[in-house]
């Protein structure tokens, strides 16, 4: 299965800048990182509560 790059590029910034102690930049990217992931449980839920009609409209 193919992943999407970008999210390891951000996570990968992270840790470089822990390595160079630039916490400002930690902290923004960490943010965003956090953000972002809040998403996927907030589709999931959304979701979770459709249902499926039995004889669906052409």
């Amino acid at each position: 299965m193919w992943h999407n790059a970008i999210p390891w590029m951000i996570e990968i910034a992270a840790v470089l800048s822990v390595v160079v102690a630039h916490w400002a930049d930690f902290a923004i990217i960490m943010t965003l990182l956090l953000v972002n992931a809040g998403d996927v449980p907030i589709m999931a839920i959304a979701t979770d509560n459709t249902w499926l009609d039995p004889k669906p409209v052409h």
